[in-house]
């Protein structure tokens, strides 16, 4: 077994005994185990995610020394120095642009699982009238067993009676809050993938063009240089804009303004691995203290939603949306050149 190998099962052990002991938490209710076993689940991806772009984030300034130290090695050779230099440092700030969509696609995504936990409290909510009312029954059961003539009966049976109304209510609220949380934090995410795949597709497209400028057969345009490609990639995908995205009632900036980002996922660097364990409870303490204020968000969200009865947004028909993958046969013919503030999208790269 190689290194490579051992580090991937040490990795694949650690993580099926971190949800072995989540899964098996005797302290748990067994109402929202399986709902508190995805929450877990998805804060391990949130810290792998970051664990991840940090990483991303060292590597390219490992690759920035790399090509410093070629253009000390290569001082002799002035055409590979200058295309070195010029392609590298390009090349930096493109996969760095790439780290930022990184971070903020980290942000996203943990908006996406703030409003899954705000479901837990309706099924805390639910879990403790199901409660009363088992406690209820047994204790009316007792009572027309030890003396069926009490008083006490009629009022016990009465209040029975409105607790099963009201759990009929908070059964129909509850299933209607968890449509609206799922649409809402799925739209979350799936907005959030799809603008950091689109990105990172202008992202490939513009640094292929980069990596042409290396080729010492390459010709050269007149408005093709590693400063112009880089500007127009960085202009391309910061003004990126959407048609398909769907409309969701979530404040992000707000939302993300007013938390703390390590309440939720730690960022886990190698220093950070080795203190996770210690650390574990004052993270837990801190998630329960933002926890409520979060819940709330979505709670008032979902009621004023509820008040409002607005219609779900239009957006295009699946139909429509299956015909952008009806492709036609690709072309055999070399690719053009590279023109200045001409956009590289990802469908172009498909045709080329």
């Amino acid at each position: 077994m190689n290194f490579k190998d051992l580090q991937f099962n040490i990795g694949k052990l650690s993580t099926n005994v971190k949800s072995h002991v989540a899964k098996n938490n005797p302290l748990q209710n067994h109402d929202t185990r399986a709902l508190n076993l995805w929450l877990f689940e998805e804060r391990d991806d949130l810290s792998n995610m970051r664990t991840n772009t940090y990483h991303h984030a060292e590597t390219n300034k490992a690759f920035l020394d790399w090509v410093k130290e070629e253009l000390v090695k290569n001082k002799e050779d002035a055409d590979y120095s200058q295309d070195i230099e010029d392609v590298g440092s390009a090349l930096y700030t493109l996969l760095n642009k790439q780290v930022e969509l990184e971070r903020q696609y980290n942000d996203r995504y943990q908006l996406y699982r703030r409003a899954i936990k705000s479901m837990k409290d309706k099924e805390l909510e639910l879990n403790d009238l199901k409660e009363k009312k088992q406690s209820l029954e047994e204790r009316i059961k007792h009572l027309k067993k030890s003396n069926p003539a009490s008083k006490k009966l009629c009022d016990l049976e009465a209040t029975l009676f409105e607790l099963e109304n009201e759990q009929d209510k908070e059964n129909v609220s509850s299933t209607d809050f968890r449509r609206f949380i799922l649409k809402e934090a799925f739209y979350l995410r799936f907005n959030a993938l799809q603008e950091f795949s689109e990105k990172n597709a202008l992202i490939a497209g513009f640094g292929k063009f980069l990596i042409d400028l290396l080729d010492n057969k390459h010709e050269t345009q007149e408005n093709e240089s590693s400063d112009m490609i880089l500007m127009d990639a960085l202009l391309t995908v910061d003004g990126w804009q959407s048609s398909d995205q769907r409309h969701t009632l979530t404040k992000e900036d707000d939302l993300l303004a007013s938390e703390d980002s390590s309440d939720d996922a730690t960022l886990l660097t190698d220093h950070d691995l080795l203190l996770q364990k210690t650390q574990q409870d004052m993270i837990l303490k801190k998630e329960e203290l933002n926890e409520k204020s979060t819940d709330d968000y979505y709670n008032q969200l979902y009621k004023r939603v509820s008040l409002q009865k607005r219609p779900i947004s239009s957006h295009r028909s699946y139909a429509e949306f299956q015909t952008q993958f009806n492709l036609g046969p690709t072309s055999t013919d070399s690719p053009p050149a590279y023109k200045s503030n001409e956009a590289v999208n990802p469908t172009d790269e498909k045709k080329i």
